[in-house]
């Protein structure tokens, strides 16, 4: 059977596992693991550089894996108790955390969800949530999103409006966090706003988990 992969460019799938990528919140060094590819080639990798074999084999595995995962009938509880069990991380990058956000939100999960999970397991997400969120009011949190801007996650509607009302219930968010989250999730960039500069490196407090 003719491998439909094979009659792309390299410009080509390297673009479709581009797409892959940022529908699977995967990093670049995630691909690299999963493909058994070295780590230390990620720079020719995604320049270019590797042969059109693996480009296809790649595009191929990603978007058979996005397939899976859209054909799986996996209970928000799943999602939730995963959350659960990570470490703290952005999730306005890409990593394990953001991964499995997305999935619970794409899954049908919203803030009613973690509200209901959290009165019975603990507020651990809504403080995630909450964490990763001071990193928009952070002079060295904004500098770090700088610098990996190719690993920013691009927000779905329902992602960027579940933070939102999180952060409206349950912290004390100033108008700076409301602002630049509305900026990443429009324009996936953080603009500074000069009337709003009193509210940098203030810290959201964590209200009404009680």
């Amino acid at each position: 059977m003719r491998d439909q992969f094979n009659e792309f460019s390299v410009a080509q799938l390297i673009a479709m596992i581009e797409a892959s990528q940022r529908r699977l919140q995967l990093t670049n060094r995630a691909i690299m693991d999963l493909m058994g590819l070295d780590s230390e080639k990620e720079d020719c990798f995604f320049s270019g550089k590797t042969n059109r074999i693996t480009y296809a084999r790649t595009a191929k595995t990603l978007q058979m894996i996005e397939r899976l995962l859209a054909g799986l009938d996996i209970p928000l509880t799943a999602y939730l108790q995963q959350l659960r069990a990570l470490p703290l991380h952005n999730v306005f990058l890409r990593n394990r955390y953001a991964f499995w956000f997305a999935n619970f939100i794409d899954a049908g999960g919203l803030e009613p969800c973690l509200v209901a999970d959290a009165k019975e397991y603990g507020f651990e997400i809504i403080k995630q949530i909450v964490w990763s969120s001071n990193l928009l009011t952070s002079t060295a949190g904004i500098a770090h999103l700088k610098t990996h801007q190719k690993q920013l996650v691009q927000l779905s509607e329902n992602e960027y409006q579940t933070i939102k009302a999180v952060m409206t219930h349950f912290s004390t968010a100033s108008p700076l966090f409301f602002y630049n989250l509305d900026q990443l999730f429009s324009e996936q960039q953080i603009l500074e706003l000069p009337d709003l500069a009193k509210y940098w490196d203030q810290e959201a407090a964590l209200v009404n988990i009680e």
